[in-house]
């Protein structure tokens, strides 16, 4: 079968998270609200986004609540959304989130709205304008990995070695400006919980898998779940099966990564990968289809170090992709543990609460 794979619960990618997964994945669907993804040429084919509101009343609705929450950002002095991070407006407190933009929501809707309707419209709005906040830090990210490299530049043009002694020295006179990395972690409860609302809403094909980029989000959304399993004295972690490891292409130019895909395609090496986890997830239990799964990997991942090692070294970060699974336990009992509300008032339409809570996701290893 081929799998649907939907990226959870984000619906934006970082560049170096969407080269990983377009070298993982054989497909990636995103949730689209107002925008499709935007991603670069050579994710066309491999990225496409997946409409969850149809109705166009909604979707013009949905772009008026998000104007006004922009609006407001504006008008407080400072640039974007990261007002509405900083002073709590976009969420501040999980409970104060839910009743701000609630209330904002029933103050322009008639008494005979449908709570359904409005619990919809909260998280479109919600991912909508959390996806606004993550491309402003994706900007600012991205500015503060260039002043890195000048910085860097700098200092060669001084002659300053690289070494323990002046780092520490350099830090005390020019603190460091930040990772330069955009974790988009902000609210990600919240986050999982309005994807969920947005998925009860089509009908989710056969086999359909979320895929996440951070293994420590992904632990923050199982949390609740797994707080509740150990109430009830149910003692079983989630398992993690590694299927691949592999250096980062993050820091390829575009036409390295481009001339990368196009060996590993006339190789078959990435194809053979693509059919063995689409095969290994038909039946995640079956220990040969795992077997298979594995030797593929290992195979990619030999061959990317191969290319990968002349033309940036062997040090950099790695990335990983690995399944995890809560046995037992369902994305119904995940999403009822993240969202009671929600999963009251949509629950009852969505046709995915009994399969198994099972996730691909992608981490990465520091140098």
């Amino acid at each position: 079968m081929e799998h649907p794979y939907l990226l959870f619960p984000h619906l934006l990618l970082r560049e170096e998270d969407l080269r990983a997964l377009c070298l993982l994945l054989p497909r990636l669907e995103i949730f689209q609200v107002l925008r499709g993804p935007a991603v670069p040429s050579y994710a066309w084919e491999k990225v496409r986004s997946r409409p969850t509101i149809h109705d166009p009343e909604d979707l013009e609705r949905i772009g008026l609540y998000l104007k006004g929450y922009l609006d407001f950002a504006e008008r407080q002095g400072e640039t974007g959304l990261l007002v509405c991070r900083s002073r709590s407006t976009l969420a501040g407190e999980e409970e104060e989130s839910r009743f701000r933009i609630r209330g904002r929501i029933k103050e322009q809707e008639s008494d005979e709205e449908d709570l359904k309707k409005r619990c919809l419209l909260e998280a479109a709005v919600f991912l909508e304008t959390a996806r606004n906040l993550d491309e402003r830090e994706s900007e600012i990210a991205s500015g503060l990995l260039e002043a890195q490299k000048l910085e860097d530049e700098f200092r060669r043009i001084l002659g300053i070695e690289p070494s323990e002694t002046t780092e520490e020295a350099m830090e005390v006179i020019t603190p460091s400006l930040g990772s330069g990395n955009a974790d988009f972690s902000y609210m990600i409860l919240k986050r999982a919980s309005c994807w969920y609302r947005l998925l009860s809403q089509g009908p989710a094909e056969p086999g359909w898998v979320p895929a996440i980029f951070s293994r420590q989000l992904l632990e923050e959304i199982l949390e609740p779940l797994e707080s509740e399993r150990e109430k009830r004295g149910e003692d079983a972690p989630p398992m993690e099966v590694p299927l691949c490891g592999m250096p980062s292409p993050g820091l390829l130019s575009p036409e390295a990564f481009g001339s990368l895909q196009e060996e590993l395609d006339r190789d078959g090496i990435r194809e053979s990968f693509w059919k063995a986890l689409d095969g290994f997830l038909d039946d995640p239990e079956d220990p040969l289809l795992l077997e298979t799964l594995v030797r593929e990997g290992s195979a990619l991942t030999t061959r990317m170090e191969q290319w990968c090692e002349p033309r940036r070294g062997s040090g950099g970060s790695r990335v990983r992709l690995s399944l995890v699974r809560l046995k037992g336990c369902t994305h119904g009992d995940l999403w009822r543990s993240l969202d009671r509300e929600g999963f009251s008032e949509l629950g009852s339409e969505a046709d995915f609460l009994d399969r198994e809570a099972l996730f691909l996701c992608l981490d990465r290893d520091s140098p």
